[in-house]
């Protein structure tokens, strides 16, 4: 069953100073939109001893200054 068992995130692990280029993020910004999934990025903390999660998403209706109405 899709509903019970679909993946509401997609999740990039990565180190925490380890960049991205912005073509990289509206890239996956665009594929977790049209999936209709949570994009969330996650790293160590500084001790190592915890995740951090930082997650993106598109609010409908949200402003878009590149968009005309």
């Amino acid at each position: 069953d899709p509903f019970v068992f679909h993946a509401l995130y997609i999740i990039i692990c990565q180190k925490k100073d380890e960049g991205m280029s912005l073509i990289d993020l509206s890239r996956q910004c665009r594929l977790a939109l049209s999936v209709k999934k949570t994009l969330v990025f996650a790293h160590l903390s500084e001790d190592g001893e915890q995740v951090i999660y930082q997650s993106i998403f598109w609010e409908p209706g949200m402003y878009n200054p590149f968009m005309s109405k």
